[in-house]
This record gives C-alpha cells, structure tokens and sequence, in this order.
C-alpha cells in the first residue's frame, strides 16, 4: 500500500520545503532585529532616567536613587506617568499592560496581528515610565515589541495566521534572550514554555468565547498564571480539567486561576472543586492547590474551598499588573 503514496503523504505534517528555510530565514532576522530593539530599549531607559532625575543626555543605565531632587523627586514618577497616559490615550491603547499578556492575546484572538504603532510606542512608553521611577522591568515590554517587530514584518509579506505566529514568537523570544543576554536558554525556552505553551491550553476556550467579554476572562487567567511563574514559582505545565485551568509548578503545587470580581458558592463550584480532587493526580504533583483570583469570595465559599484543602488567595491581581 506504501508504494502508492506520494511524498507529502508519507511526510505528513513533518513536510519541509522552500517555505520552511524561507520562513526559518525571517525568523533569524526577525532575532537580530529584535535584539538591536532590546538594546535601543535599554538606551532609552537610561536616557530618560538621565533626563528626568539628572538633567543629563546620557544613556547609560543608572540607579534614580542617586538624584539631587529632593522632594521634587516626587513629582518625576507622576509627570513620567501623565505622559505614558497621554501615549495611550492619543496614540495606541495597546501599549497598556505588562506586555506578555498583550502578546498572548495577538496570538489566542488577534490572528497574530500587532500594529506597527505599538513597535514603536511599547518601547518608548515603557522607557518613559521605567526611566521616570516606574516599579517595572524590561522584558514585558520588549516582548510585546518583539512580538509586534515580528507580525509587522509577517504582514508586510502577506504571510498566514501560523507563520505571523512562528515570527511574532521569535521575536518576542530573541527580545527576551536579549534583555537576559542568554541567547542559548531563553529562546527556545521561552517561546515554548511561556506563549505557546499557554497558547495551546486555552486556544480552544478562546475560540469558543462569545465576546469579547468572555475572551478576556481567558486572557486575565493566563495574566494570573504568568505573574505566579514570575513571582512565586516556574509554571511547568498547564491542562485543564472540566471548565477549569490548572497549572502545575515546579514545586509540584496546583495553581487554578480564575478572573471574576466577587465569588459566591453554588452547585457548580460544590461540582467542580470535588471532581477536580478526585481527579487531578499529574506526575510530580503534591497534594496542594492554590486558587488565586482576581478579586474575592464570599465566606461560605473560601470556608468550603478551604476545608477542601484549596489555599484561597484573593485579589491576587493585586500583586502584579493585570490589564482588563
């Protein structure tokens, strides 16, 4: 019966053609460039911090903390973030947010498509507002900038929902491996690990989302799982079981997530928790689990959740940027 085939039907889904080194050749620039992009990020950093708490033009990087400001100190953070709101308002509002989650949604409901505006506004709000005092870190934003480098580029080329995603996940991967200065590790782990992994496990609830409403709950857990993998433990894998998400860290811990703003107690939840215990035994897991939501719960329902085992953290979006 082989003998009947024809080459793509032996292949199958491991055919590699033209296409394939055509699109390995625009990832390897989508890296390069996006790398030159992290550096220019750090630059403007630097420049702003030099400008606004020294009155220099410099851009090296160096500590606000040094500045002769006095109290007016103060008002620096404040004026960094009128501007940055100002970028938001008058240019994209798609420079909100801590970025990661900006990407993830791109690719859950954006077809991949980032506009050649956030390219350039993401990294010169984010340089504004870290420069001015701003309690954040670079490599959200240069992942979104990467990303958006990336989809721009794939757009200009007329390029397919799948290969706009192969391109905006290597730059947001090359942007983080540049910001780290570990080309080796975080590449290949970020891009798999951190986007796509999450990207496989909610793609379905995703599509199957009514509004965009419904989309955002989804992309406000992947929020959730991601400030958990940065602040408190790595996040090694995520399924899901029945209508709930269910990431497990390396600890061995099971992290559910979930965004609303006041939980009460009902059948369903009584359901969902008892067949989520009864069924959860992944290998490496350690009997524990943790439900940090957005906002809080009745008391009957942390008393409940509680006495079933499940460690109740409330208004976890508090503990890092949650963009609705």
């Amino acid at each position: 019966m082989t003998g009947n085939l024809q080459p793509d039907d032996r292949l199958g889904d491991f055919t590699a053609d033209r296409r394939v080194l055509t699109l390995t050749g625009m990832a390897a620039l989508i890296g390069v460039i996006s790398a030159f992009v992290a550096l220019a990020l750090l630059r403007l950093i630097g420049f702003f911090t030099h400008l606004f708490y020294y009155h220099a033009i410099d851009s090296r990087l160096v500590s606000p903390a040094d500045n002769r400001l006095g109290v007016w100190a103060l008002l620096v953070p404040i004026v960094g973030g009128l501007i940055v709101g100002l970028m938001a308002r008058y240019g994209s509002e798609r420079i909100r947010g801590h970025g990661i989650p900006e990407a993830l949604e791109a690719i859950l409901i954006g077809q991949s498509r980032m506009s050649a505006r956030v390219a350039v506004l993401k990294p010169l709000s984010s340089a504004i507002s870290i420069g001015t005092g701003g309690p954040f870190g670079a490599e959200g934003p240069i992942i979104a900038t990467g990303g958006a480098f990336g989809s721009v580029f794939a757009q200009a080329f007329h390029l397919s929902p799948v290969e706009r995603k192969t391109l905006l996940v290597a730059g947001a991967a090359a942007g983080m491996a540049a910001i780290f200065a570990s080309p080796d590790a975080a590449v290949p782990t970020y891009a798999r690990d951190d986007l796509l992994a999450t990207v496989r496990a909610l793609a379905p609830q995703l599509r199957a989302a009514s509004d965009e409403v419904e989309a955002n709950f989804f992309v406000n857990m992947a929020q959730l799982m991601r400030g958990y993998h940065e602040t408190q433990g790595p996040i090694t894998a995520i399924t899901m079981i029945e209508a709930l998400t269910v990431a497990q860290t390396r600890s061995g811990t099971a992290l559910i997530p979930f965004a609303l703003d006041y939980g009460v107690w009902t059948a369903n939840a009584d359901k969902l928790s008892q067949h989520l215990k009864a069924n959860y035994r992944p290998d490496g897991f350690n009997g524990k689990f943790e439900l940090w939501v957005t906002g809080t719960l009745s008391p009957t329902a942390k008393q409940e959740l509680q006495g079933r085992g499940f460690t109740v953290v409330e208004n976890a979006g508090g503990r890092f940027e949650i963009v609705d």
